[in-house]
């Protein structure tokens, strides 16, 4: 026996004792360094070379925030690898908000006759246990946060597995509760959008992102398909469509830098929609999480919410998007926010957008040099009444002066490179990162 064999033994007790450590204690642990984790993982990818298949599990929170759809019919087609989608509503969400957000998952999945491992909340039994249903080799997050989802499905659960991370929104901020985040030290692969992220990244974490993957951004795979399907309730085309997406952020102090402005334009944008029925149809596009937070606000509660959301259903211009929005993007004229999650995605489309939050100047100091660049083709607020003169120079008017900046902003980050979706890149990085 020779000393460099004794020494990988010993190195490879280490590791496993150390992982089944943090296995039994369900918990992390501060010390463990991101090379004896690489370690581990490269011998468990050895294992994968040797079986007949993979099993590869995709968490899915909600249907706005389903990113994995084009990733998840390219596994399906390999027959090296077996393919499950587990239901798995967020933990910190209201009850209210979870059976919705289950309701619209089942009928996504249900429409495309995919297959799906249930989780009946509303009958009020258990999580379904992973690994009584499938023993999971590769898993892949909607999210990083330790808190979003139930304990059972939290990736401290499966330390001796590999799991993954494709963000739903494009990163384009300087977020260090994102990038410092536990998941992003212990994930095997995390499929970013752009080498400024990934420059990023390595300023913030402890592994300096060895795991990270440039693979594109996966909610543009999606964008850049043919429009399916009119979603829109108004199908008069006369009539112009504007999408108004606000986010959750509606009190100070929840970890991000700047609060939405919902609160201040909940009654404004109401008023709008009654004094534009007739030239304007508006598709109200919440977060998801906009509902939970203003049900424990003091000044709104459920029944407002109910209530408030209830106006955007059924008012003949208005409708209530909380579920997938492609063909609603595609099928719009312009947008009015104030969510993140949105500053990119929009321009895709190319249309005038308008970010109604008139501290941008404060929200830009968060973001990284292509954020700074998307907030700075958006139009603009500092007054409700300047929502109006977009509505009536740039939407109804026609005056659209930001066209020429988006184009250029288009043209230097969001076309296709080399024709190759995000979903085929992340594709060829599992089928190469395992069999070479």
């Amino acid at each position: 026996m020779t000393i460099s064999y004794l020494f990988r033994a010993l190195r490879n007790v280490f590791t496993d004792w150390k992982m089944l450590r943090m296995v039994l204690k369900r918990k992390y642990d501060k010390y463990y360094l991101p090379f004896v984790i690489s370690k581990r993982q490269a011998r468990y990818v050895e294992k994968l070379r040797k079986k007949d298949h993979v099993n590869v599990v995709f968490l899915a929170m909600n249907v706005a925030m389903w990113k994995y759809q084009h990733l998840y019919e390219l596994l399906r087609e390999d027959k090296r690898f077996r393919v499950y989608i587990f239901l798995t509503p967020f933990n910190n969400f209201t009850d209210v908000q979870r059976k919705k957000d289950l309701k619209a998952l089942r009928s996504y999945f249900d429409e495309r006759n995919m297959q799906y491992v249930d989780y009946e909340l509303e009958k009020g039994k258990p999580f379904v246990d992973i690994r009584s249903v499938v023993d999971p080799d590769i898993i892949f997050y909607t999210q990083p946060y330790e808190g979003v989802a139930e304990e059972g499905w939290r990736h401290t659960n499966f330390l001796d597995k590999l799991f993954c991370y494709a963000p739903y929104f494009f990163l384009s901020k300087n977020m260090d509760f994102f990038f410092k985040c536990p998941f992003n030290t212990y994930a095997w692969k995390l499929y970013y959008q752009t080498e400024l992220s990934k420059e990023l990244a390595k300023s913030k974490t402890r592994n300096k992102a060895r795991n990270v993957v440039v693979a594109g951004y996966t909610s543009a795979d999606d964008y850049f398909t043919p429009f399916k399907k009119d979603v829109w309730k108004v199908k008069d085309r006369s009539k112009k469509r504007i999408i108004w997406a606000p986010h959750f952020t509606i009190i100070e102090g929840v970890g991000y830098s700047h609060a939405s402005n919902f609160l201040e334009m909940a009654d404004f944008m109401k008023e709008l929609a009654v004094e534009y029925a007739d030239r304007i149809a508006f598709a109200f596009k919440p977060h998801p999480a906009l509902f939970t937070f203003l049900t424990a606000h003091p000044d709104w509660g459920e029944e407002k919410a109910r209530e408030y959301y209830g106006f955007w259903e059924k008012n003949e211009n208005t409708q209530l998007e909380t579920g997938d929005f492609i063909d609603l993007f595609k099928g719009s004229d312009a947008m009015i926010h104030d969510c993140g999650s949105f500053v990119v995605d929009y321009l895709y489309f190319n249309k005038p957008v308008l970010y109604d939050n008139p501290n941008i100047e404060d929200v830009k100091t968060t973001a990284d040099k292509l954020g700074k660049q998307a907030y700075d083709v958006h139009y603009r607020v500092k007054t409700l009444s300047d929502i109006k003169t977009f509505i009536d120079d740039v939407v109804l008017g026609g005056n659209d002066t930001m066209a020429p900046v988006r184009n250029d902003f288009f043209d230097t980050y969001l076309r296709l490179k080399d024709g190759k979706t995000a979903s085929h890149f992340i594709y060829d990085d599992l089928v190469s990162s395992i069999w070479g």
